[in-house]
């Protein structure tokens, strides 16, 4: 319930440091959290699970305003641009900018899944509206920058990027 609860302190959807830092490595944690607690008998709120998905693909997304473009072309090109190209977005560790990174690609997949686990179709149209064409452009970008040795986009932190494959496809 304490991961409830720090969600009510930051951005609605987010959870951070407690110097304030909000970062989508974070949320995946706290999302973790929320689907062991769910396991385990704790009512998940159907809000904020709501919140979580729409912060994580509107924020998180790699360049928000063209990816938000971007969404609404996938969602109805089946993830190819009118030219017949793949487009591709992967997902910031920081809100609202910064370089896609593989770490945090993988994680807001996984975010997006836990939360879809949590409350299936109750999520609503808006939330998959949103999750799905993400997910086609996050596996996109991840198609075209996947490593084995090192993490996509930022080059540390492997062995995080990694664990965050393998959590990842357990929630596809």
């Amino acid at each position: 319930e304490k991961i409830i609860d720090w969600e009510r302190s930051t951005p609605r959807g987010t959870w951070g440091y407690p110097n304030g830092r909000i970062d989508l490595s974070n949320v995946q944690f706290a999302a973790l959290g929320l689907w062991a607690g769910n396991r385990m008998g704790l009512d998940v709120p159907l809000g904020l699970c709501q919140r979580v998905v729409i912060t994580t693909v509107e924020r998180f997304l790699e360049e928000p305003r063209e990816a938000s473009a971007a969404l609404k072309e996938a969602e109805s090109q089946e993830g190819r641009s009118k030219a017949g190209e793949t487009m591709v977005a992967g997902y910031t560790y920081e809100m609202d900018h910064g370089e896609a990174r593989g770490s945090m690609t993988v994680a807001g997949i996984a975010v997006n899944r836990i939360m879809e686990r949590i409350h299936g179709r109750r999520l609503g149209r808006k939330a998959f509206n949103l999750m799905r064409p993400a997910e086609r452009l996050a596996l996109g970008w991840l198609e075209e920058n996947l490593s084995f040795t090192r993490n996509p986009g930022a080059g540390g932190w492997p062995y995080y990027y990694l664990w965050g494959v393998e959590r990842m496809a357990a929630f596809m």
